[in-house]
């Protein structure tokens, strides 16, 4: 019977401590909810992506980095448009009174590297950009690549960079 005794109050304490949602720090009683700061969800932020650009090859070379560029004069310094003869090589057009750009640059290369958005979303007044980042084959030339998204400019927050 003593095993079914210590069994029954090992219980009844877990189940005491799980419902006592009490935290005691010096002589205050805080419940877990206001010991703990408060969560601000991640808000996911829709955008699009513009096709058809390159970074322009007077733009300052440095580390992979990420810009938010808020008019045209401002893309046109760093991006030059890159149209083909295929169906969809026009550059998307961005309109700058309704939407802003963020661009991911990567440092220059004799390297492919492909750039991928993983995800972007608004928490706690940043916007941050997660995207990864693949190095393919050796090239015979030096290139820069460049994600470039269109945000709706009512999206704002002070933006950050997460490289995978």
């Amino acid at each position: 019977m003593k095993p079914f005794t210590h069994s029954l109050l090992l219980a009844f304490i877990t189940l005491l401590f799980a419902c006592g949602n009490k935290q005691i720090t010096g002589n205050k009683e805080q419940s877990d909810s206001q010991a703990k700061p408060a969560h601000v969800a991640e808000e996911a932020i829709p955008f699009t992506q513009a096709k058809n650009y390159f970074v322009r090859n007077d733009y300052r070379d440095s580390v992979t980095h990420l810009l938010k560029l808020e008019s045209r004069d401002a893309f046109d310094r760093v991006f030059g448009m890159a149209s083909t003869m295929s169906p969809d090589g026009k550059p998307t057009p961005i309109n700058f009174d309704t939407h802003y750009v963020l661009a991911c640059i990567s440092k220059s290369n004799d390297k492919s590297i492909e750039l991928q958005v993983a995800s972007l979303v608004s928490n706690e007044g940043s916007i941050l950009l997660t995207c990864s980042s693949k190095e393919g084959p050796a090239q015979t030339f030096i290139s820069r690549s460049a994600l470039i998204l269109m945000v709706e400019k009512h999206h704002q927050g002070n933006p950050k960079l997460n490289l995978r």
